[in-house]
């Protein structure tokens, strides 16, 4: 019973790696890409965020492997649970918090570069732009 157990556990856990590993890839590189776009103190929390979202992730798959790997009955359903509980709690809390900095970072950042807009001088008389003042404080 719980051969058959183990290899089905095999079975899909193997198949559903191929888009888990996927989409790990292509936020990865997509996530890469956007560093390079970012203001300066953003670019270090968007690569924690890349880091936290590979860590988070790869304990899914360690927590669903538990049984494959030796830990059976009350122990291995404990484990699982656990495993999931600290990667639901890395990718939704956390994730989030991170996601709320880097909004805050990219606001200031943008506070900043609207602050520090040059004046410009038409016919000797100076005229800020149209849009200064609108940014919240």
């Amino acid at each position: 019973m719980a051969c058959c157990f183990i290899s089905t556990r095999l079975i899909w856990g193997t198949i559903s790696t191929f888009p888990f590993v996927y989409i790990l890839y292509v936020l990865w590189i997509e996530l890469s890409k956007a560093i390079d776009r970012q203001p300066t103190a953003v670019k270090g929390l968007v690569n924690s965020l890349r880091l936290l979202l590979l860590l988070s992730w790869g304990v899914y798959p360690i927590a669903y492997l538990l049984p494959v790997f030796g830990i059976t009955g009350a122990s291995a359903t404990v484990g699982v649970q656990v495993g999931y509980t600290i990667a639901d709690v890395l990718a939704k809390p956390v994730f989030g918090l991170y996601i709320f900095a880097i909004a805050k970072a990219k606001t200031e950042a943008d506070k900043e570069e609207t602050t520090s807009e040059t004046v410009v001088s038409v016919d000797g008389a100076a005229i800020k732009p149209a849009f200064e003042g609108a940014v919240n404080n």
